[in-house]
């Protein structure tokens, strides 16, 4: 199992374009492992997972800068490149807001995979992943509200009772 293990990490950049290639050419295939979605992904965070141990999370977990520091980084530079990159390419529609949204909204759940591949410190970017998901309800809206976003092209207008 531990040589397997490490031919799959060995050249897992390759089994990744392998797949994303076959997903382009034969999309009927994904669209039959539609049901297998979930659980494909919740198997990738649990591999992924056992990649770090404990004290990694301790050590993250010691310098809660570098997680401030990351929400300030995508809330902020990434918000910022999203509202601007829709301003211009889209005006000032729904694509627009929905290009917003995309730059303003944290990272998915391949992330912690990109920085397995690259081999950076996979602990941290689980912690900054779950963070950042964890307080998006919270920020996303507010970003919204103050780009002037909210009510005209986004279900995150104030209800009136």
């Amino acid at each position: 199992m531990g040589r397997f293990i490490y031919f799959v990490e060995a050249h897992l950049v390759w089994f990744v374009i392998v797949v994303a290639g076959g997903g382009l050419l034969f999309p009927a295939t994904g669209i039959m492992l539609k049901f297998a979605i979930g659980p494909l992904l919740a198997l990738l965070m649990l591999i992924i997972s056992l990649t770090f141990d404990a004290h990694a999370v301790r050590i993250v977990f010691r310098k809660p800068s570098r997680q401030l520091l990351a929400l300030g980084l995508v809330y902020g530079p990434m918000s910022i490149a999203g509202w601007l990159t829709g301003r211009l390419f889209f005006g000032s529609g729904p694509l627009a807001a929905g290009q917003t949204l995309l730059g303003t909204l944290p990272t998915d759940v391949s992330s912690p995979l990109l920085v397995l591949m690259a081999k950076g410190n996979v602990a941290l970017a689980a912690v900054f992943n779950a963070v950042n998901t964890a307080l998006c309800p919270f920020i996303v809206p507010f970003l919204f509200w103050v780009s002037g976003l909210s009510g005209r092209w986004s279900p995150l207008a104030p209800s009136n009772p």
